[in-house]
Formats: structure tokens, sequence, C-alpha cells
């Protein structure tokens, strides 16, 4: 398992990378990192030792 350096809210990710890039990085769309934004969703980006860049959404359970 490789380490986790650090782990930011997506906004700040795309800041650093860009839209165009942090979209690549995570597997999607720019697009649907805007809308992510937009609709209020609490992510977080993992920066991974090996430069893997991974995201975690954190919810209320249950989701009323």
């Amino acid at each position: 398992m490789i380490p986790v350096l650090s782990v930011i809210p997506l906004q700040d990710f795309i800041a650093r990378k860009g839209r165009k890039v942090a979209a690549m990085e995570l597997g999607c769309t720019g697009p649907a990192l805007s809308k992510a934004i937009a609709a209020g969703r609490n992510i977080f980006v993992e920066l991974a030792a090996d430069g893997i860049a991974s995201a975690k959404e954190i919810s209320k359970f249950p989701g009323r």
C-alpha cells in the first residue's frame, strides 16, 4: 500500500493543476468537476507518494 502524502479539497487541487489536468488525473471530465463544486459536494483529493491522485467524497449517512 502506497502512503498518502496529503489530502486537499477538490477546489485547491483544481487551483493547483488547472481543471483539464485535474480531470485527467482523477479520471473524469472538466465539466464533472465544475458540476461537483457547484453542487457543494464535500470532495477531497488524496495525493499518494507515487504521484497518483484519487478523490473521496464525505457525505452524511443516511443521505436525507
